[in-house]
């Protein structure tokens, strides 16, 4: 029989457990109570995971309590005893420890964010460019608004087929040398495009920069996801999805230059300066790709032996973790279908007007290809500073449905407007 102070002991534990549970509960489960509330919060590596497997409480054997180890972590300000943690679950970094992960991996980011950054402008601007080049295909090689729109969506045909076979690729030849070959490749079929003359020939080129193109993004996705662990990727990874924004705010005044003063440059067409002009940067960025990432952090010569050493145990404890989680259920939760049809429907948006954007502007009356350019930027630019404050809003307040609730009717009612602008500057 377990003495009385034994109880107390075992029944103050279980109370500061589920405590502890709920506040951190309340917080991470805001946006999907009701799905997952099977699930529980583990601690772990000073973060947290969703795993269904609950926290052992401690021995109710006399005998155990009195050998209770004194470690302790803080779990949402309030202190827990840490005897006896679920399998993987790591006691919390000393304050020294967390002092330096803050160190290395703020280098870390600041090495290769710069590099993944760039390398996102620059594919996003080889996708989307064409839309300025059609203002004059459509006039010197008679290209019809559904040539364009089929070249234009043709190229997604080619980046679904081949986005798995690049990956199970990047596995085996690392996320350098892939993500370098990736680069490379849709910077040369960008710069062919300039040479198109026929529909047939525009579709196949934009196949093609769909193929050269496919598993960039999941490569980008995976080489973060094993250089950071699970409780600073999304920082990271919100930094650099903010290069999706800023490659609109950048490409469209800088292809509207390009194709309104280089047009008849050399005899050539404005458009096809376009595709010349704006692949350059791809191969900048392949080499400073190849210079500057590691295929694995924790070998990287650029660091001391010390930090690749912290590294390698941060990061093989954070993966131990990411192990036990249960993924058999990921694909027949109506959850995540969910959130791919939003995320479809949101990206149909997107490219629906980058696509028709000059386009459109042109038709309202708008002279002059920089002046295009200028205003189809100007959506781009409301949207990084849109992306920050809402951003931060979401953390401070916790109400994220909210927040992308706001986002998407505000994106739906802009679509719309723009439909009834058009509209009215017909009819003036």
């Amino acid at each position: 029989m377990a003495s009385g102070r034994d109880r107390r002991v075992v029944a103050g534990y279980r109370k500061t457990l589920t405590d502890a549970h709920a506040r951190v509960a309340k917080g991470v489960f805001e946006l999907f109570e009701s799905p997952l509330q099977r699930f529980r919060i583990s601690p772990a590596l000073g973060s947290r995971y969703i795993s269904p497997v609950p926290p052992r409480l401690p021995s109710t054997n006399p005998g155990d309590a009195g050998r209770s180890l004194k470690k302790t972590y803080m779990e949402t300000d309030v202190e827990i005893d840490a005897t006896n943690m679920p399998p993987g679950a790591a006691s919390p970094a000393p304050s020294h420890d967390a002092a330096t992960a803050d160190r290395i991996f703020r280098r870390l980011a600041l090495q290769i964010l710069p590099i993944l950054m760039f390398a996102y402008i620059t594919s996003y601007i080889d996708r989307v460019n064409v839309s300025f080049a059609k203002l004059q295909m459509a006039q010197q090689l008679g290209f019809s608004d559904a040539v364009f729109g089929f070249g234009a969506g043709i190229f997604f045909l080619g980046y679904v087929i081949f986005e798995v076979p690049s990956n199970m690729i990047l596995q085996r030849v690392g996320a350098r040398r892939w993500i370098t070959r990736i680069i490379l490749s849709w910077g040369i079929v960008s710069g062919l495009t300039a040479f198109v003359a026929t529909p047939m020939q525009f579709y196949v080129m934009r196949c093609l920069l769909g193929v050269a193109e496919a598993g960039f993004i999941p490569a980008i996705v995976f080489y973060i996801g094993q250089s950071f662990p699970r409780n600073r990727r999304a920082r990271i990874l919100s930094m650099f999805y903010a290069a999706l924004a800023l490659a609109g705010l950048i490409g469209s005044p800088l292809t509207g230059f390009i194709m309104q003063y280089f047009d008849g440059l050399m005899q050539l067409p404005g458009w096809k300066w376009i595709f010349i002009v704006e692949a350059l940067p791809a191969f900048l960025a392949a080499v400073y790709t190849w210079k500057g990432l590691d295929d694995d952090v924790t070998k990287s010569p650029r660091y001391s032996e010390a930090d690749r050493a912290f590294l390698s145990r941060v990061l093989a404890e954070d993966r131990a973790v990411t192990a036990e989680s249960n993924h058999k259920g990921l694909f027949s939760s109506w959850l995540v279908w969910a959130f791919c049809l939003i995320y479809f429907l949101d990206v149909f948006g997107i490219y629906g007007y980058t696509f028709w954007a000059p386009t459109m502007i042109k038709s309202m009356g708008i002279s002059g290809d920089f002046a295009i350019g200028a205003l189809a930027a100007l959506p781009n630019a409301v949207a990084v500073v849109v992306m920050l404050t809402f951003g931060r809003s979401a953390d401070r307040r916790g109400a994220r449905r909210m927040h992308v609730v706001a986002l998407l009717l505000m994106g739906a009612v802009g679509l719309s407007l723009s439909v009834f602008g058009m509209t009215i500057c017909g009819l003036a």
